[in-house]
């Protein structure tokens, strides 16, 4: 019994150091993600503006006037490029659409629904459609050595 003791405690320090990291990692994530998301906001932004320039009360008092202000303003022109943007998007899909086969608008789809969700390009798809892996389509007349390519 003496001669796994040391074997014992090596193996419950490992694990026990395992946990700690797990749990680590994962506060330390969560806290670069809030703070992200403040940072997105415009109280967020207001605050680290005055937290990182030391404003006075005074110049917190200007500064947040004219922030209220500014702030309208950009989310405005935010809202509207955004809707540009996907407007804009929809018409090179339409523009598109005739010259693809029908597996490629499908994988076309797919990847437009990836970039604007935000999948992970490689961990939330089958194998089949992983990026350098070929994945054979039915009436495809595709030679079967070339990749797929995103």
């Amino acid at each position: 019994m003496k001669k796994l003791m040391p074997y014992i405690l090596a193996f419950t320090m490992l694990v026990a150091g395992f946990f700690v990291g797990i749990f680590t990692a994962g506060q330390i994530t969560r806290n670069k993600i809030q703070e992200f998301s403040k940072m997105r906001s415009p109280e967020g932004m207001h605050q680290d503006l005055i937290r990182e320039l030391e404003l006075s009360p005074a110049q917190q008092e200007t500064l947040e006037v004219i922030f209220r202000e500014h702030s309208e303003k950009i989310r405005a022109l935010t809202l509207d490029f955004r809707k540009e943007f996907d407007a804009e998007i929809q018409r090179f899909k339409h523009s598109i659409a005739p010259t693809l086969e029908p597996w490629q608008l499908e994988r076309f789809e797919q990847r437009e629904k990836r970039l604007k969700y935000g999948f992970d390009r490689r961990r939330n798809l089958p194998p089949g459609d992983r990026p350098g892996r070929f994945r054979p389509h039915e009436g495809s007349e595709r030679p079967h050595n070339q990749c797929n390519e995103y």
